[in-house]
């Protein structure tokens, strides 16, 4: 019968879980400088499929409110959207993991808004290596997302579901 009492072995496993949890969820101290566009050799990069896919007309929002943080599902990509006086935008984009020294990613771009499409000066890359320089802003279930081009593809046409990952939701306004 046991005593209510946990053994030393009991109580190392208890830590190695609670550590092994905080490594997972904290930001990581130390690691390796945000990875930036000399790192990420974007200069040559050309878009694939994603090129000419266009999200179904009945989702597309041809002049939505883009100022404010747009994050993805899971909160590890973001970008910062802030509207400059010459009708063009701000963007600061980041993309990390929540666990250990894998790294991140942190650039700065200007957009152009036009009909629906928020096209990017210069590509950007995720942290796993999604690469695209155009988002698309469609409505799905009432609310305003920001759709890469190259996660058009991944939508059902007769359904609305949003991708999982990669796809940006407003978290804040400006």
């Amino acid at each position: 019968m046991h005593s209510g009492r946990i053994t030393c072995f009991e109580a190392l496993v208890v830590i190695a879980i609670f550590a092994i949890l905080a490594s997972l969820f904290l930001p990581s101290v130390g690691g390796p400088p945000p990875l930036t566009d000399k790192e990420l050799h974007l200069d040559d990069w050309q878009p694939g499929r994603e090129r000419s896919a266009v999200p179904p007309e009945s989702l597309r929002v041809r002049d939505a409110d883009l100022a404010g943080v747009w994050s993805d599902s899971i909160g590890y990509t973001e970008m910062t959207i802030v509207p400059l006086t010459d009708c063009r935008y701000s963007v600061s984009f980041s993309s990390h993991t929540r666990c250990g020294n894998s790294g991140s990613v942190q650039l700065e771009r200007l957009a152009e808004y036009d009909d629906g499409v928020l096209l990017l000066q210069h590509p950007v890359r995720e942290l796993f290596g999604d690469t695209y320089r155009r988002l698309y802003s469609v409505r799905v279930d009432d609310a305003i997302w920001l759709l890469p081009s190259l996660r058009v593809t991944e939508f059902q046409a007769d359904t609305s579901e949003i991708p999982y990952r990669g796809v940006f939701t407003r978290a804040t306004q400006h």
